[in-house]
């Protein structure tokens, strides 16, 4: 099963990601940060059905995240491990952790005879990459929902860069991290807004906080991460069931 995950940044950058997709042609897609009627639009225009997971609005539209695939098996499932509210609200980046929700969107996925048990989520951000209460209160709240899926093949975004945020570890002990240790950071510093900031570009050079993580029983192939779509780079991995 080929899968590509890839936070998008709301609709900046079609014009590169479209393209990117036709080329690739992945059995699976998982986006972050997308708004839902591109995630439609997305649908429509490959051939494949989504599943989609609110995380807020923005301009009173939805945003959050998405699987797309040509088969999937049952309901997908949507678990919201963090919720300011009951209902969505408009995001304000001044008040992220009063309007953002967190959640986890799980699929299981045919793939030529092979079921796959994909969940893909934006995690919580910090502004520095460093935990903080809500992030660690998250995660506790993220591994009690990863418990209802025996096997998974999660990706997205999760906001904790490896070496340097301690709640990587908590992922890592319980799953294998897929993306290749030569990889420094995961964000495309050519197009993110503070990719050439002085400062603040050093310090995202060593920012690796998109993840592809498996459970014992999957293994990725041919992983590497794709510049030039986004303001984060792209996933891509053949994933493998091993039994």
């Amino acid at each position: 099963m080929k899968l590509i995950s890839l936070n998008v940044e709301g609709d900046r950058h079609w014009k590169r990601i479209i393209p990117f997709l036709e080329k690739e042609k992945a059995d699976v897609i998982c986006l972050q940060e997308v708004p839902e009627k591109d995630a439609t639009s997305l649908s429509k225009k490959f051939g494949m059905k989504n599943a989609f997971a609110p995380m807020a609005l923005k301009r009173g539209e939805k945003w959050g995240v998405a699987i797309f695939s040509h088969s999937f098996l049952g309901e997908p499932r949507i678990e919201d491990y963090y919720a300011p509210s009951g209902d969505l609200k408009e995001y304000d980046k001044n008040k992220k952790r009063n309007t953002i929700r967190q959640t986890l969107l799980a699929a299981h996925i045919q793939c030529e005879g092979t079921t796959f048990p994909v969940q893909t989520t934006h995690f919580t951000w910090t502004p520095d990459g460093l935990p903080d209460e809500g992030q660690r209160e998250d995660m506790r709240a993220l591994l009690r929902a990863l418990e209802e899926f025996p096997e998974a093949i999660l990706c997205g975004d999760f906001n904790i860069p490896r070496g340097t945020n301690e709640l990587y570890e908590k992922l890592a002990k319980k799953f294998t991290d897929a993306i290749p240790l030569s990889y420094a950071s995961s964000l495309d510093l050519h197009i993110h807004r503070k990719g050439r900031h002085p400062e603040q570009g050093p310090r995202l050079a060593r920012f690796m906080v998109d993840y592809l993580f498996l459970t014992k029983a999957y293994r990725a192939k041919n992983v590497r991460l794709q510049n030039g779509v986004s303001d984060h780079m792209a996933i891509i991995a053949d994933v493998v069931a091993l039994s």
